[in-house]
């Protein structure tokens, strides 16, 4: 259980963590595969194997999961179908079809065609920090994320958070660290950079970490959006100017201490034993995030 990715979000004081336990979860949000005319299906499952409920308490965590199932339609296909009876008709009735009626004629291919489509099944994982009031995603994509939490909010009834961007600004320390301006002892650049100016275009170099000075030369008149970074020899991630966290890594260091241990007696226990190993290396990193910004966050 290793997050690859980390979209943040800070839930607004007073959250009711009761919203999330399997009573409060209805039946209708646990997940079901497609109906034959059904494009898309999402709901809940259990986050953990060998368990069937659909919210993980561990302490002050909170592990769930929701799956989502769509329906693939290759878009070539369809146009096939939708052109060979459009065809038909020229041939059979002698006429022309006009564009009101091809729209027609390719909703009714689309209908034929969804029963017998396949389906594509992606698990999400996510997991509430209690102690923090956090939200924790791990999907590479925001539209991914905001359709996610759009869900667990229609199921729950209310899901107060912002972006935590909106709470804290880390490219300025981290900027600040490059040009040796002050110091994050436990972080590494790794030589990964991504800058873009005002007109929005951005440029990526990847490789050698850059002096000060290179690095100053790099981002004249442009600001620092992306950067590699290695925390604590722990963690490995991509850090951007929104707070989100890409391509995580974890140390031999960290992840051979779940594998170290021998006496599992489930595939269950051993997930837990990872997904607290992993939030726990994460909420150390995201309260030093919010302390070089000057929050205090627990």
């Amino acid at each position: 259980m290793w997050f690859k990715n980390a979209k943040c979000y800070k839930l607004s004081e007073g959250f009711d963590f009761e919203q999330l336990s399997d009573e409060k979860v209805e039946i209708f949000s646990q997940f079901q595969p497609c109906l034959k005319q059904q494009p898309e299906s999402i709901g809940f499952v259990a986050p953990i194997s060998d368990d069937d409920n659909l919210a993980h308490n561990s302490g002050d965590l909170v592990l769930m999961c929701i799956q989502t199932q769509s329906r693939i339609l290759p878009a070539h296909y369809v146009k096939k179908i939708l052109n060979e009876r459009i065809e038909q008709i020229k041939i059979n009735e002698g006429r022309k079809v006009g564009t009101k009626e091809r729209l027609g004629l390719r909703d009714e291919v689309v209908f034929d065609l969804l029963p017998i489509s396949f389906t594509k099944d992606q698990k999400h994982y996510l997991y509430f920090d209690k102690k923090l009031n956090l939200l924790i995603v791990d999907t590479a994509s925001w539209a991914v994320s905001d359709k996610l939490t759009s869900f667990v909010r229609e199921c729950v009834g209310s899901l107060p958070c912002t972006m935590i961007y909106d709470h804290v600004r880390p490219m300025i320390q981290v900027d600040a660290w490059q040009r040796e301006k002050v110091t994050m002892p436990g972080w590494e650049a790794t030589g990964l950079y991504q800058i873009a100016g005002s007109d929005s275009r951005s440029v990526t170099t990847k490789g050698e970490v850059l002096a000060p000075e290179d690095y100053k030369h790099l981002c004249n008149g442009k600001e620092l959006v992306k950067i590699g970074i290695s925390y604590n020899e722990q963690i490995e991630f991509n850090l951007s100017s929104k707070c989100d966290l890409s391509g995580i890594k974890y140390s031999d260091r960290l992840t051979d201490q779940i594998y170290a241990i021998e006496d599992y007696e489930t595939k269950g226990e051993q997930e837990v034993a990872s997904f607290l190993l992993m939030a726990n290396a994460l909420t150390c990193l995201i309260k030093e995030i919010f302390s070089y910004s000057g929050v205090d966050n627990g």
